[in-house]
């Protein structure tokens, strides 16, 4: 089943959160970043009422404009902050990468992920596609 909601339209949308549900990989495809979850996610609280039958999920968020926008939570020596790192990076497969939550906006999203540390992802989307398996 395909869900999709359109993020520049005069009302936004509610997106379904998968809170703490692990991604297993994340890809960019024909103007898609593409996050692949792991199985029985229907096991997790987030998804359990939402779709309690589905085994797996795929996101598909059409990007508006090509930059990918990724930072990620240094402990510095003056202080903590978050620092700029390369797009591709966040291609590589992480161990334990957990979905946290987003913010959403007309056109942009803010995700929040954490792999042993915080990871933000920010970029302009037309729509966004829920695909349950």
């Amino acid at each position: 089943m395909v869900e999709k909601y359109v993020l520049n339209e005069e009302k936004l949308p509610t997106l379904p959160t998968p809170h703490d549900c692990e991604i297993v990989e994340i890809e960019y495809k024909d103007d898609f970043l593409i996050f692949k979850f792991c199985d029985k996610i229907n096991l997790y609280d987030s998804i359990s009422y939402i779709h309690p039958n589905v085994n797996s999920l795929v996101i598909k968020y059409h990007l508006a404009q090509p930059e990918v926008y990724v930072y990620k939570w240094k402990n510095r020596i003056f202080g903590k902050g978050y620092e700029f790192v390369d797009n591709r990076k966040i291609i590589r497969k992480h161990k334990h990468l957990e979905y946290l939550y987003q913010y959403v906006s007309y056109s942009q999203l803010i995700i929040k992920l954490w792999s042993m540390t915080e990871i933000i992802v920010e970029f302009e989307c037309d729509f966004v596609e829920y695909e349950w398996l």
